[in-house]
């Protein structure tokens, strides 16, 4: 494990607070390990000196673990924050791996996982207990799947639709463009049809908005918008 030696563990009951201490010490390369009972001594002792990993209880008395998380991700930017505690609450869960914390273990953890929590976090990765991982990454997939959801499906226009949206953007009329590519008027009334269905549009109004807002329809619509 690399050089995370100075923990600070932070919890409001005495005797939770040093049982995980007592573990801490346990770990050979631990060499200092402080105690706060509430985030306004954590954070007054986090001033006076610099701890490696502070050890977070999420309900705490006056400020909680997610806002003292929140103030020591702002203002110690070298200290990692491991939330310890008893509860798997999502929203919790999911607000404090926005916040950017590096681990979340439940208090029933072992010393052993809590040994692979430290080795994961002196190497730059991020450590969630196995109950608590379930939960974000099922939050993860979700937000994924709601994403996927709103993409619009894209729209498929022929070569010659693409050229015809071109001209109708330029201002041609369906008589003009049934001139230009040597074709019945009839035959652009369809076309025009067929692309104010696809993108739809109403008018012509909406038509321009459309390509504007989705130049990726053809390149060559792009130069004289």
């Amino acid at each position: 494990m690399s050089q995370l030696t100075n923990i600070l563990v932070v919890d409001d009951h005495a005797v939770v607070r040093q049982g995980i201490i007592n573990v801490l010490l346990s770990i050979e390369t631990i060499t200092q390990c402080d105690e706060a009972e509430n985030g306004n001594q954590a954070l007054i002792k986090l001033d006076e000196g610099h701890y490696d990993i502070v050890f977070l209880d999420i309900q705490m008395s006056g400020m909680d673990g997610i806002e003292t998380a929140r103030h020591i991700k702002m203002r110690y930017k070298n200290t990692k924050v491991i939330m310890c505690s008893a509860f798997k609450e999502k929203g919790q869960i999911i607000a404090l791996m926005q916040l950017g914390v590096e681990g979340y273990i439940l208090k029933s953890a072992d010393k052993h996982e809590i040994n692979k929590a430290l080795t994961h976090i002196a190497l730059n990765n991020r450590y969630l207990s196995p109950e608590v991982d379930e939960i974000w990454q099922s939050h993860k997939t979700a937000i994924a799947q709601l994403k996927d959801k709103r993409k619009p499906t894209p729209i498929i226009f022929t070569a010659r639709e693409k050229e015809i949206i071109k001209l109708l953007c330029k201002g041609d009329s369906a008589k003009q463009i049934a001139d230009r590519l040597s074709v019945s008027y009839n035959t652009i009334k369809n076309h025009r049809s067929n692309i104010m269905k696809k993108m739809e549009a109403h008018n012509m109004v909406d038509m321009m908005n459309y390509v504007r807002e989705n130049a990726v329809i053809v390149s060559t619509l792009v130069s004289f918008l």
